[in-house]
């Protein structure tokens, strides 16, 4: 596909995958992103730290992205992605990222998403922040408490609707 998408030229390719039947069973769009929404939310107020239980307020903002997905109607798959941030080891970030990945595709079911929905744990993979960008000055060592808040970007929830 070839369309305009404010003011920007896109081509899009569309994927659909079939089963031993010959029936669709899934469908993509290629590249990411195309005829697509993307929203992040923070895990720092969907989840307590180091927690894949959703807080009220966590609650909040997954409802009002699910009134959102329902609004526009035309989601058929949503991808919810979990990230962490680099504290802990690689295969307890993995377990966390999916949980709360989980966590947050179960309360999109509970509102009334009736989409596919798929969970990706990306764990510690995928960084917006670096721990050694956290350190403004060679010398000075950090508390935990301030590198916990300096990786905030990385403990993360990515949901996408296609």
């Amino acid at each position: 596909f070839n369309f305009n998408e404010n003011g920007q030229h896109k081509i899009c390719q569309y994927k659909i995958l079939f089963d031993k039947h010959h029936n669709a069973q899934s469908f993509f769009w290629n590249p990411e992103g195309c005829y697509s929404t993307k929203d992040t939310l923070s895990a720092d107020y969907l989840f307590d730290f180091d927690s894949a239980k959703l807080t009220e307020q966590g609650k909040t903002a997954v409802n009002e992205l699910a009134e959102k997905l329902q609004s526009a109607k035309s989601a058929k798959l949503v991808i919810v992605k979990g990230f962490t941030d680099q504290l802990g080891s690689g295969a307890y970030n993995a377990k966390l990222s999916q949980a709360r990945a989980a966590a947050v595709a179960e309360q999109l079911k509970a509102q009334g998403i009736n989409a596919e929905i798929i969970t990706k744990a990306h764990g510690e993979s995928q960084p917006v922040v670096k721990p050694e960008e956290c350190k403004l000055d060679k010398e000075i060592k950090l508390s935990k408490e301030q590198l916990i808040k300096c990786l905030e970007p990385n403990r993360r929830v990515e949901v996408t609707s296609l």
